[in-house]
């Protein structure tokens, strides 16, 4: 778990370095937005979107190992298909192929930021959550018919512009709420959980362990 993080961290800060990097380079007269240079950098903006999704899914690890994993394997596939698109050249207006990937990534990243409030938030304003996860579905459903050449934006444009403000303060209001106070105690199914460092934790352990070997003992 500590070597994959560290990996991911350096793989990510290393892209945002390097991009950075270039976009300061283009001031002083490099051109990074056309050809081989513009590739590179989709490439990288590509690299650390993935990469600090996966670090938030990491985080979820202990919560649900599944779903982290699935989440690991989307990012990795979702990046493999995304280098494919740039580096081949298709046109996500014309290729059936990149707007296969559009969609693919639209969905991935939405289900990323549902899933990450979820398992951080459980059941808590659930009804908030609900209304939050319903408004990014139909968000979802608009733009991947936009990707598909079906012009539904301008019938509904003002809505959609709405409901993409609406998303951001609940989501906002998500992440406020998910703030636990500071000297707001821990609880699991309704009862106080005491926090321990790991030395007094050890040390706990082996004291039990010799009072039960005394306790065996005076047994025999």
């Amino acid at each position: 778990m500590k070597l994959a993080r560290k990996i991911l961290l350096g793989v990510t800060l290393g892209s945002v370095f390097f991009g950075v990097g270039l976009l300061i380079a283009s001031i002083f007269g490099l051109n990074v937005f056309v050809g081989t240079w513009l590739k590179v950098l989709e490439s990288l903006a590509i690299v650390v979107v993935a990469g600090a999704f996966s670090l938030n899914a990491l985080n979820f690890m202990h919560k649900n190992r599944v779903i982290a994993l699935v989440s690991f394997a989307l990012h990795g596939a979702l990046t493999a298909l995304l280098f494919i698109v740039i580096w081949g050249g298709m046109d996500f207006v014309t290729s059936w192929f990149a707007q296969l990937v559009a969609v693919v990534a639209i969905t991935t990243i939405f289900f990323n930021i549902i899933i990450s409030n979820y398992l951080k938030l459980g059941k808590n304003h659930f009804v908030i959550q609900i209304i939050t996860y319903a408004i990014i579905g139909v968000i979802d459903v608009v733009l991947m018919l936009e990707i598909f050449q079906v012009d539904v934006m301008q019938y509904i444009l003002r809505e959609f512009i709405i409901a993409c403000l609406l998303t951001l303060g609940l989501l906002i209001t998500l992440a406020v709420l998910g703030k636990k106070a500071p000297d707001e105690e821990a609880k699991i199914d309704g009862e106080k959980v005491v926090k321990l460092k790991q030395s007094e934790y050890d040390a706990l352990l082996n004291r039990i362990k010799e009072l039960e070997e005394k306790l065996k003992e005076k047994e025999d």
